[in-house]
């Protein structure tokens, strides 16, 4: 009898065993899994081995390249479209061509009414990489050698118009427009050359390099006559004001009339010739009517041919200079600004005495 009770005690004791190590186990993994899901929540990756991770880091990455790949392939492929439809729109605008679309009535809309609004325009349609355009320059494609040579006379207020022109380079042939500005500064019986682009030597390597195409301009160079002052085309440098403000102390010196050029005639001419109309008391529209004469010759870009352009230039361009030069902040209202003012004052500031901006704004009007 004791001996049965001592072996259903033992299978007991045994079963009991068993059933204890299965549990220890049962919990042994429930508490593995808990502290697993905890670092996972804590970043960890819950990997076996390093390996095993890098593996899966490099597959997200390869995952992540291919869809980035995706995404600027689209953006690419969008900004050609654009690119391309604006360029063509340009080129039929150019070409005396109006791809005008008509609401609901049939009525043509202006570029306004077709962005669904008669405020201001925000021109993100227009893809025009003002710092690069590009031209002809075959003259056959231009109505005449002033168009071509972007040659004229400052205008606006009371300056004097037979004392200040402006040009592209007549000594730099890039363009192939040298020989035309050359030929009709010598017209206009130019006596001083306010050359913004190069130094001397520079000029006289232009001239060695295009066969000297250029024979009155040489002939003011060997006179002394051309002020080269090798500006940068940034006119944010302090160094563009002093520059500038020597060369017009030195222009003051001289007979005119006087020719004011860069390479095209665009940028940094653009910008000297803005101060000395405000010099002269010229108007916002005046400046304006001015500056814009360039894209006109250069691209037949005018408020009738593409108002839209017109506008959009108008703004990234003339506007942000007068705002320049008169220290006002990118959203003040530049029809709104004293440009005589503005103008003299940053003249005074690059380095002009108020005798100096006295004589300059008495040559600059008539």
């Amino acid at each position: 009898m004791k001996k049965r009770i001592y072996s259903i005690l033992l299978v007991c004791l045994l079963a009991f065993a068993l059933t204890g190590c299965a549990a220890s186990d049962v919990t042994r993994k429930i508490m593995e899994k808990g502290v697993g899901e905890e670092k996972a929540e804590d970043g960890y990756s819950g990997k076996e081995t390093e390996a095993e991770e890098k593996a899966e880091e490099a597959a997200d990455g390869d995952r992540k390249d291919g869809e980035t790949d995706k995404i600027e392939e689209t953006a690419d492929k969008s900004k050609d479209g654009l690119k391309d439809k604006t360029d063509s729109r340009l080129t039929d605008d150019k070409n005396g061509k109006t791809d005008a679309r008509k609401n609901d009535k049939g009525e043509e809309m202006t570029g306004d009414q077709e962005d669904g609004k008669t405020g201001e325009d925000d021109f993100s349609d227009i893809h025009l990489d003002l710092d690069n355009l590009e031209y002809s320059c075959n003259r056959d494609d231009f109505p005449s050698d002033i168009a071509f040579a972007n040659f004229r006379h400052l205008s606006g207020g009371a300056i004097n118009e037979s004392m200040f022109y402006r040009s592209v380079s007549p000594i730099f042939n890039q363009y192939n427009r040298a020989p035309y500005a050359d030929a009709l500064a010598m017209e206009a019986g130019i006596n001083c050359v306010l050359n913004l682009s190069d130094s001397k030597t520079e000029m006289q390597t232009f001239l060695d390099e295009n066969g000297h195409i250029s024979p009155y301009y040489e002939k003011l160079l060997g006179e002394n006559k051309v002020i080269p002052l090798n500006l940068s085309s940034d006119y944010h440098k302090n160094t563009f004001a002093f520059s500038l403000a020597e060369g017009l102390r030195r222009m003051l010196q001289m007979e005119g009339p006087v020719l004011i050029h860069c390479i095209e005639g665009k940028d940094r001419t653009g910008f000297v010739c803005l101060l000395l109309e405000g010099m002269a008391g010229a108007s916002y529209d005046e400046v304006v009517a001015d500056y814009m004469i360039t894209f006109d010759n250069y691209l037949g870009i005018n408020q009738e041919s593409n108002p839209r352009y017109y506008q959009y230039i108008k703004q990234e361009e003339v506007d942000t200079l007068i705002r320049y030069i008169a220290l006002e902040d990118e959203d003040v209202d530049a029809s709104q600004i004293d440009i005589h003012k503005a103008a003299r004052q940053y003249l005074y500031n690059a380095g002009l005495t108020e005798d100096e901006l006295n004589k300059l704004e008495e040559r600059v009007r008539q």
